[in-house]
């Protein structure tokens, strides 16, 4: 195994929503692999990945890379501790 994605398939709003919270690959090829794998959903109106790195192959992969409506924040990590 090369990679994995994990997901979940719902609505909101109307739309037919795959909503990624997890997505790993070892190489360029998996992660093409995987991302063909989601793209071929037929009941799938929007994928949404919340949490994708800068640097994901994505953009690189597809032909308009503006339609994936990027938008960088920052993110806080944070770790709570007793003292």
């Amino acid at each position: 195994m090369l990679g994995y994605v994990v997901y979940a398939h719902g609505r909101s709003a109307g739309a037919r929503q795959l909503h990624i919270t997890d997505h790993f690959a070892l190489t360029p090829a998996a992660s093409q692999t995987l991302w063909t794998a989601l793209a071929g959903y037929d009941n799938v109106d929007e994928i949404l990945w919340d949490n994708a790195p800068p640097d994901d192959p994505l953009p690189l992969m597809i032909a308009e890379p503006r339609l994936l409506n990027q938008t960088l924040r920052d993110g806080i990590m944070a770790r709570l501790v007793t003292v």
